[in-house]
């Protein structure tokens, strides 16, 4: 009997110490989900019509495409650094006599920084950085060209509300007041400029990054630098993609 049971402990023993150096030997498998990109880069496409308060101004202007580029670099939760660049080059004011085209040429370029929060059912972010506006009007010789550029502080807030799992309803807004000259007027300027939009936005993930499809409106506008120093402005649609990388 002592046999029977000396036998059974060594071969429980056998069998644990087997169990163990399997154990040790088995391979290590990472199940945690990959780590998200820090960089993401933006790309819109905005289709805008022009306005102003001057009474020949941009009425009869069709829409035109604009574009925005936007490149920003978040590691975690903490603030983030991002670079955008808007472009909108409007060409079909109305019918001038002698043919040409003219109309409103807009650039800004935006450095920010940015950080998160949430507000209730709400995700959000602010911004705060500096802006350099560009907006160049040719009217042909008329007396009322604009050669403006300037740079300012730029702040802007969105926010974003999900519908479900896919889907979510998004606001923005962004003011500048901008410092520069009109160098056609030999004037100097300075002014606020705005940006409001609103859309839905689809979420997708491609391989290990997340990202979204935005379909929306914006509206712009820009004080004082239009033609004869009225206000200028211009709304439509925005479409946009924002991917990891």
């Amino acid at each position: 009997m002592k046999k029977i049971l000396l036998t059974s402990s060594l071969v429980a023993l056998g069998v644990s110490q087997l169990a163990f150096a399997g154990e040790e030997m088995a391979p290590v498998v990472d199940t945690s989900a990959p780590s998200s990109s820090p960089w993401t880069l933006g790309i819109e496409a905005l289709y805008l019509k022009a306005d102003s308060e001057f009474d020949s101004g941009y009425e009869s202007q069709d829409r035109e495409l604009a574009y925005r580029l936007s490149l920003a670099y978040q590691n975690g939760d903490s603030w983030g650094l991002r670079l955008r660049y808007f472009n909108f080059e409007a060409t079909e004011l109305g019918s001038p006599s002698d043919g040409e085209e003219h109309g409103p040429k807009v650039q800004s370029i935006d450095l920010e920084a940015f950080h998160g929060f949430a507000l209730g059912s709400w995700q959000g972010e602010y911004s705060l950085g500096l802006r350099y506006f560009d907006l160049r009007e040719d009217y042909d010789g008329k007396g009322g060209d604009v050669n403006y550029d300037g740079w300012g502080p730029v702040a802007g807030v969105e926010l974003v509300r999900p519908f479900n799992d896919t889907l979510d309803f998004y606001i923005n807004a962004r003011v500048a007041y901008v410092f520069g000259d009109d160098d056609e007027n030999d004037t100097v300027i300075d002014t606020w400029t705005y940006e409001v939009g609103a859309g839905i936005q689809c979420n997708m993930t491609l391989g290990d990054f997340d990202g979204h499809v935005r379909l929306g409106v914006e509206f712009q506008e820009w004080e004082d630098l239009a033609y004869n120093e009225t206000d200028g402005e211009a709304f439509g649609y925005v479409l946009g993609f924002n991917m990891g990388f």
